[in-house]
């Protein structure tokens, strides 16, 4: 079960809390944290970092999940986010900073898709967090595997991952007036006092 709240808007960032937990009689796992990556291509995890892609008029969908690679791109290796593992009835609780103005910030790029906040105001966002369930993993197969630091962490594999993967939303409505694209600007353009 998934639950979450707005609970900032500063000129920076709209701050979001969510609490994922698992009603189920096995253990899940889920998709907790986000890496930015370099141009040399290392790694830094964040665990506030969100996907942050255009939904419905006026939506914007944020998440934490095995984003798939779009059909004919080609990657020298998939985006893993790292998943903690939850037993049953245990809640994980994350943390999540949009970015203001809402910009897009994706696995892959795609030059052609437009920041969710270019077309006006975002009156709403739409979390989604990726969720894995032991229950369904193919056996023998490896479909998690503990990763480096920080403890509790674990990476899946991206075809098992893809094809498993359960996704858990929730809607937030902003208040008004939304999120308007130029806010940013109009903070900038204010004399320091």
């Amino acid at each position: 079960m998934l639950s979450a709240a707005i609970i900032m808007i500063a000129a920076a960032n709209i701050v979001v809390e969510y609490r994922f937990t698992n009603t189920a009689k096995t253990d899940v796992y889920l998709f907790s944290t986000l890496f930015h990556i370099s141009p040399d291509g290392s790694q830094t995890p964040d665990p506030e970092l969100i996907y942050v892609v255009p939904g419905d008029p006026g939506e914007a969908v944020i998440g934490k999940y095995l984003a798939a690679i779009p059909a004919g791109m080609k990657v020298e290796s998939p985006e893993l986010p790292y998943l903690e593992v939850l037993h049953p009835g245990q809640t994980h609780t994350g943390r999540a900073a949009v970015p203001v103005p809402v910009r897009r910030h994706a696995a892959y790029s795609d030059p052609g898709e437009p920041d969710p906040g270019r077309s006006g105001e975002v009156k709403r966002l739409r979390l989604r967090i990726g969720v894995l369930d032991s229950a369904k993993f193919p056996r023998p197969a490896p479909v998690v595997q503990p990763a480096p630091p920080p403890p509790n962490s674990f990476i899946c594999d991206y075809g098992f991952g893809i094809a498993i993967q359960q996704f858990y939303d929730v809607e937030l409505t902003l208040p008004e007036p939304g999120v308007p694209e130029h806010f940013t600007r109009l903070k900038r353009a204010m004399p320091p006092g």
